[in-house]
């Protein structure tokens, strides 16, 4: 039987222009209702032949920021893999866009309560607990590094369900859940702890 992957890729430049390439190829995917990841990096300019771990990756989003503390642009892409994370088409990438580009990924099963995490110094990726919202057909992931924080994001988004400091896990996903439920039966929440392998 074959285990699915949730991964997310961080590429990590000083100048935005740098990351633009894949972005732009990642908007045209998106266009053109590819779910390939390597689709795209080919549309990029990267060689087909080169390839073939990014095959296995579905693209399920992507979006673009500026990292708050180190002022650093950052492209996320969210993908799912079967049987493993298959990282190394994103090595290439990143030395196609500039060797001065960073990234770091994380990856984790289904429903798993360990995850790798190549941001050792946790600036980018500081994750403890992800949250897997399914609302109205879109499917979104978020990762938090403590409660509170993933509480904050919670209050923001769902201002209506009042949801106290002192709600645990638990609690607060039931809230979620009944919430987004008597919007639409087939939406669902999931609330993780990890731990680090």
């Amino acid at each position: 039987m074959s285990q699915y992957y949730q991964n997310t890729f961080l590429f990590i430049s000083r100048q935005r222009s740098v990351l633009q390439p894949l972005l732009e190829s990642l908007q045209w995917a998106l266009k053109e209702q590819v779910d390939r990841l390597d689709i795209p990096l080919v549309h990029m300019g990267m060689f087909a032949n080169m390839l073939t771990d990014s095959r296995n990756h579905s693209l399920m989003g992507y979006d673009l920021y500026q990292h708050e503390q180190t002022k650093e642009y950052i492209l996320r892409i969210h993908t799912e893999s079967q049987d493993g994370i298959h990282p190394i088409d994103m090595e290439y990438c990143r030395v196609y866009l500039s060797p001065n580009t960073k990234l770091h990924y994380v990856s984790e099963g289904y429903s798993e309560c360990t995850y790798i995490n190549t941001d050792i110094s946790h600036v980018y990726l500081p994750i403890r607990f992800k949250i897997e919202l399914y609302i109205d057909e879109t499917y979104d992931i978020n990762y938090f590094l403590n409660l509170t924080t993933l509480q904050r994001f919670l209050v923001t988004a769902f201002p209506l369900l009042h949801i106290d400091i002192f709600d645990g896990i638990k609690t607060i996903c039931s809230k979620i859940n009944r919430h987004i439920k008597s919007l639409n039966t087939n939406n669902w929440c999931h609330i993780f702890r990890y731990e680090p392998k």
